[in-house]
């Protein structure tokens, strides 16, 4: 052993007894984990999206009224309020002008002006978009717009 001790560079062989205690390995007890009870969990009903405003049984019911910004493109309508109306995505609408007052009513026939629509996350709002140059004459002059939205039609009402 000296021999293969010198090999190595060490000349003097030092022969010293050390005690070996031998120590027991710590090992961590692993219980698996009981499977909890499932517990008979009564679940709620689902719940139901609060239903909008039903399309209002009575012909010219306000459901909402609105100010919008006077524009020199057009008038821009997209509110969710119109999914409460007679205006869906795709039907047809007239535009009626009076003094002062520009009047949208849906209409089954088939006409040049279409409810058009915007996709939301979640779903789609009807658009409706009116670019008719004797409709912005009516609001010439006006600060803003006030927009009557009724199960039925569309009343715009210019602000000076």
């Amino acid at each position: 052993m000296s021999e293969q001790l010198s090999l190595f560079g060490f000349d003097e062989v030092v022969e010293e007894v050390v005690e070996v205690v031998e120590v027991a390995p710590v090992v961590e007890e692993v219980v698996p984990a009981k499977p909890a009870k499932k517990k008979a969990v009564k679940k709620a009903p689902a719940k139901k999206k609060a239903p909008a405003k039903k399309v209002a049984s009575k012909k010219s019911e306000l459901i909402k009224s609105r100010t919008a910004k006077m524009s020199k493109r057009g008038i821009y309508i997209q509110d969710k309020a119109l999914l409460e109306t007679s205006f869906q995505v795709g039907t047809y609408f007239e535009v009626n002008i009076d003094t002062n007052i520009v009047t949208v009513s849906s209409t089954k026939t088939k006409g040049k002006n279409t409810v058009s629509k915007r996709a939301m996350k979640s779903f789609v709002k009807p658009v409706i978009d009116i670019r008719q140059k004797d409709a912005l004459a009516t609001f010439e002059g006006c600060s803003e717009l006030t927009i009557n939205i009724y199960s039925d039609k569309i009343e715009i009402v210019g602000v000076k």
